[in-house]
């Protein structure tokens, strides 16, 4: 028996949204837990037929983002991109916004990455790239005070973890939220 997880990130919000629809049309057990953090899809189901319950169209090209060696002992398998954008026409607002700062203007965050797994190690290196056009505005005690100058660019770790784990243990080194 072997098995291999790939957690869902916080921000990510389309696959959430596909697991609570398969829920609602009964192909995915009432069982998982969507409230229960972090999600780890493959705990439950293989990620290929995840995708063909969502939309069988779109499995054949996903596919081919795992492949095996070592005799089946590893893995490797590219993640999804993510591209979430945000504007703010007057004043700093939002929270749950991951990387993205309390800033008017528009932002970007532009997330990819990879996963490995070789017996009980494994990699996930997924960093978010944030640009945000932070322009000036009227600042006030509500509203407070620009965070950075203009146009902040950032690369930052992101959704990214180093663990070893076997059995009911795991150590490991994270930047998930």
């Amino acid at each position: 028996m072997s098995a291999s997880a790939q957690q869902l990130p916080i921000s990510s919000i389309p696959f959430e949204e596909d697991l609570r629809y398969l829920q609602l049309r009964e192909q995915l057990s009432s069982d998982v837990s969507l409230t229960v953090r972090p999600i780890m899809p493959e705990k439950y189901f293989f990620t290929d037929s995840f995708y063909n319950r969502i939309d069988d169209k779109k499995a054949p090209q996903l596919k081919g983002t795992r492949f095996t060696f070592f005799n089946r002992a590893g893995s490797f398998s590219l993640l999804p991109l993510q591209v979430a954008g945000k504007w703010t026409s007057h004043h700093p607002y939002g929270w749950s916004d991951g990387a993205m700062l309390p800033a008017a203007g528009a932002q970007t965050v532009v997330s990819t990455g990879f996963f490995a797994r070789i017996g009980p190690l494994s990699v996930q290196v997924r960093p978010e790239w944030l640009y945000a056009a932070n322009p000036h505005y009227e600042g006030s005690s509500q509203f407070g005070a620009r965070l950075s100058n203009p146009h902040y660019k950032r690369l930052f770790a992101g959704q990214s973890k180093l663990e070893l784990g076997g059995g009911p243990v795991a150590l490991a080194l994270s930047s998930e939220n």
